[in-house]
């Protein structure tokens, strides 16, 4: 008897992934009764949608350095080197320059003070004694000689040592009047006198003495000798002096007016042009 086919064709399994227009989703599910195959859909699950995350700001802190190149980085070193290398030569120089001025500044007071010493005369130290008042030390600009002893001086100095005698003579003597005690007896008085007895002329002396007043004791400022004239001025020294300290760039000072000699009581000897009538009347 010939084989039948069976009324019921087998199931032909196939691939799930090879079927075309087929969702991944879909189970097949194989089942020996009756040769039925059942196709199964899952269910979607539904899922809540997610609520996308709420914008937050994003601070990024990085460093330049790091960001910075290895070959940048060498090349801002080199560069701090040469600005500092720099600064140290620039206070160095400063330094120099400031040192270098003060140095100038020396150089040239000294040049100055070497152009000025050229034009003075080479003087020997005694001549310079010689040229120098004994009181003062400074130039006899305007000499004056005492005739008594022969000494120099200047004429300001030997007036102001005379004026000291002066005035210690007037505190000693309150009354003192130098006219009446440079006076001197007329020369008719004289001859009288000669006339009389010798007992007669002792006793008129001693009438004069008693209304006479003892007059200043003048004395030289070097030797202490008594001076009784005026001093005189030396024309000739006056002008070697002058000469000398003219080429040595010195000049003379400007000399304080002398004061107007007075006596007490109302006696004045008056302004006169001779500086030596306080002291010698006559």
């Amino acid at each position: 008897m010939p084989a039948t086919r069976p009324s019921h064709r087998s199931a032909r399994h196939t691939p799930l992934g090879s079927s075309s227009g087929r969702s991944d989703d879909e189970i097949i599910s194989l089942s020996s009764d009756d040769g039925l195959v059942f196709k199964h859909k899952p269910k979607k699950t539904t899922k809540k949608n997610s609520k996308p995350p709420a914008n937050v700001e994003i601070v990024e802190i990085s460093d330049d350095e790091d960001d910075t190149p290895p070959a940048h980085n060498d090349v801002n070193s080199r560069l701090q080197r040469q600005i500092q290398e720099l600064k140290q030569e620039n206070s160095r120089l400063k330094h120099d320059c400031a040192r270098s001025a003060k140095e100038l500044s020396v150089v040239r007071k000294e040049l100055q003070a070497a152009e000025k010493g050229k034009s003075k005369a080479a003087m020997d130290p005694e001549m310079d004694d010689l040229l120098s008042c004994e009181i003062c030390t400074m130039r006899v600009w305007t000499p004056v000689l005492i005739p008594s002893c022969g000494h120099t001086f200047c004429k300001n100095c030997l007036l102001d040592w005379f004026n000291q005698t002066y005035t210690q003579h007037l505190a000693s003597n309150p009354g003192y009047n130098p006219i009446r005690a440079q006076a001197t007896l007329p020369r008719n008085v004289e001859f009288l006198l000669g006339s009389i007895s010798p007992n007669d002329l002792q006793r008129v002396k001693q009438l004069l003495a008693v209304y006479a007043q003892p007059a200043p004791k003048f004395t030289c400022p070097s030797c202490r000798q008594a001076v009784t004239t005026r001093p005189t001025e030396v024309y000739q020294l006056k002008k070697v002096v002058h000469k000398i300290a003219g080429e040595n760039g010195e000049k003379e000072p400007a000399s304080a007016p002398q004061p107007v000699g007075r006596l007490r009581r109302g006696v004045g000897l008056g302004r006169t042009d001779d500086p030596w009538a306080k002291f010698f009347p006559n």
